[in-house]
């Protein structure tokens, strides 16, 4: 009987050693990744990053555009005439 009983809490001592020891493994690769930047929120940043990029990219476009239509010698009459 008290083989069984030392043998069940040598069990629970090593079940509960075991999940504290991954606790603190989990843990510890939580604060490395926050540390380095790659935590959950990272991939969102990347995310809106990628946008904003986009954004800037088409408002560049545009813009290149309208140097185009201002500068073009055929809008420039086109607009003498119209004024006419």
């Amino acid at each position: 009987m008290l083989e069984l009983i030392l043998n069940l809490d040598i069990a629970v001592v090593f079940v509960v050693v075991f999940f504290i020891g991954m606790y603190l493994f989990e843990r510890r690769n939580l604060l490395s990744s926050e540390w380095l930047g790659l935590n959950k929120y990272s991939s969102f940043l990347d995310q809106e990053r990628t946008a904003k990029n986009q954004e800037i990219l088409q408002l560049k476009q545009r813009i290149e555009t309208l140097e185009k239509l201002i500068t073009d010698p055929q809008e420039q009459l086109k607009r003498k005439i119209d004024a006419l």
